[in-house]
């Protein structure tokens, strides 16, 4: 056994231990000295290599919570019928293909977990289980619900997902009191009437069926906040849904909805609206009705402009309109002020309207895979700004007024025209994230070395026959990639980088590193090399210097 599990179980005398937690240790089964412990209320055995639970873990009688997902159990020993003040049993993970009856004993359990197993059936003693408030039965091939389910009358949540179901049981209606219910990636076609029932429920996923019309079963389900229909082949909205009053999130994705309702402007009090990867054309003007909405994904559609009504989704902080043919950045966007991530990936961008600079709470601003050939002086107005993401245009400079992000922390300038970068970028103090790979730089300017918090540089891919010298005054810095380059040497002043935990110099010019890497030893995690000019014996005196490293060469 574990020695820090002996000295657990040693630190206090049998009585006291009431939550005992031994998940990750690699046990095989259980310790002798746990089945002593009769005072014990919660044991964890999660993540082990247990295939069996001991027969005496009926010893445990004044157990409540009993934990022993991830592992490769097979089987519950018929004993748990022993564990009567049982309340919590998570099996998840494990390989069991089927319940003993005398799980039904334990009538004060009020959840049990046995996702991703491989259950077929249930026994009929779970009718037993009348407080039972959250069955999850995620990952098991079950192909149809078992009716025993119908019987536990007080189930609150239920999870059904991913078990190969093609409809409801006939009894299910008499679930009156489930608040949750996830029957996500299974084969429904259509949703049964019995669910109309379930008319408590705040928490509906159907997504990834087969379901082409739902609008009659869902009518009565009018106390939903969270509705996730994403994946069904839907081509229209159903109009009952814009009377979900009380809807606060909602996922359309992956349909094939072709346009919205106007009711949809019903929904008020909506907060998260997912409609990606569909085929909108257009939003209707009552889009400007869901005043509530703090989050929206409209990519990957076919929108080629927004209604000005956009503009009363005043409380919108996040926006997602990448992957549509816009060629231009509506300027209904610029008014929604509360945005504090914007994202216009890949939508034909030429350029940005001036009136940017009235985002001023925004945070994150993704501008790539676009055909951006400079950027607004306003751009330097986006002062809260801490990700910008301008890879994939054809910038060729940055403006002067970029030196004002002073919050920005990350910056991707990949795949540009860069030939060289202004003395603007030494501004951004704050930089910890830097990507310039694949542009035409030769060198970086002099005041590089102000970016004292940089923690990840990346010139993967530029013109660079040495490496700049700035760089090693970078004392934070922990991943260095030059790789793609004509560099022949590493400098001395590599052994700077004391924090230095990856080094990329893969396809350069290398045929030695000096001997003051060896001073990168205690930190240095992974070194590349591959696509040099190595001998032999200088492989074998890099390894020497950098014992601990994972060290890449080229296959001999």
């Amino acid at each position: 056994m574990n020695k820090s599990i002996k000295k657990l179980l040693n630190a206090k005398s049998k009585a006291t231990i009431e939550h005992l937690n031994l998940s990750d240790q690699s046990l095989e089964q259980l310790p002798a000295c746990v089945k002593e412990r009769a005072n014990l209320e919660s044991l964890d055995l999660s993540g082990n290599i247990l295939e069996e639970i001991s027969q005496e873990i009926a010893d445990l009688a004044a157990l409540k919570v009993l934990n022993i997902e991830h592992n490769f159990i097979q089987q519950i020993p018929t004993t748990i019928a022993n564990l009567s003040k049982l309340q919590q049993l998570n099996c998840s993970n494990n390989k069991i293909s089927e319940i003993s009856p005398a799980i039904g004993a334990l009538t004060n359990l009020n959840a049990l977990a046995i996702q991703q197993n491989r259950l077929k059936t249930l026994p009929s003693e779970i009718a037993n289980l009348k407080q039972l408030y959250a069955l999850k039965l995620e990952s098991n091939p079950l192909k149809e619900i078992p009716t025993v389910i119908g019987l536990l009358t007080n189930l609150r949540e239920l999870d059904l997902s991913d078990t190969m179901i093609s409809g409801l049981s006939a009894n299910f209606g008499a679930l009156i009191h489930l608040k949750w219910l996830d029957l996500s990636i299974n084969k429904l076609t259509f949703l049964s009437k019995e669910l109309a029932t379930c008319n408590q429920l705040e928490y509906l996923d159907i997504s990834y069926n087969q379901v082409e019309d739902m609008a009659g079963e869902l009518s009565a389900l009018s106390n939903l906040k969270e509705l996730n229909i994403e994946g069904n082949p839907l081509k229209e909205l159903p109009k009952v849904v814009c009377e979900f009053k009380n809807l606060l999130r909602l996922d359309l994705t992956a349909m094939r909805l072709v346009c919205l309702p106007s009711e949809i402007g019903r929904l008020r009090q909506l907060q998260y609206l997912n409609l990606s990867a569909n085929y909108l054309e257009a939003l209707p003007p009552e889009f400007g009705g869901l005043k509530g909405l703090k989050q929206l994904d409209l990519s990957d559609n076919q929108l080629d402009s927004l209604p000005a009504t956009l503009s009363s989704l005043q409380q919108l902080e996040v926006l997602n309109i990448e992957l549509n043919p816009l060629e231009h950045l509506p300027l209904v966007i610029c008014e929604l002020t509360a945005l504090r991530d914007l994202d216009v990936t890949g939508i034909e961008l030429k350029q940005l309207p001036f009136s940017i600079h009235k985002l001023i709470h925004l945070k994150r601003l993704d501008l790539s895979e676009n055909f951006l050939e400079d950027l607004p002086l306003q751009i330097g107005e986006l002062t809260a700004l801490e990700i910008l993401d301008l890879r994939e245009n054809q910038l060729d400079k940055l403006p002067a007024s970029i030196a004002q992000l002073k919050s920005l922390k990350e910056l991707r300038l990949e795949y540009n025209l860069f030939v060289d970068l202004g003395t603007e970028i030494g501004e951004l103090v704050k930089l910890k994230h830097l990507d310039i790979s694949y542009n035409e730089l030769t060198d970086l300017p002099s005041n590089f070395t102000q970016l004292q918090r940089l923690e990840r540089l990346n010139l993967e891919g530029n013109a660079l026959t040495r490496i700049p010298r700035e760089i090693f005054h970078l004392k934070r810095l922990k991943e260095l990639d030059l790789s793609d380059n004509e560099i022949a040497k590493l400098p001395d002043l590599i052994a700077n980088l004391g924090a230095l935990r990856w080094l990329d110099l893969r396809n350069n010019r290398f045929t030695e590193l000096p001997m003051e890497i060896g001073m990168l030893a205690d930190s240095l995690e992974e070194l590349y090399l591959e696509g040099n000019y190595f001998r032999v014996e200088d492989k074998e005196e890099i390894m020497d210097l950098l014992p601990n490293t994972n060290i890449y060469f080229d296959l001999a």
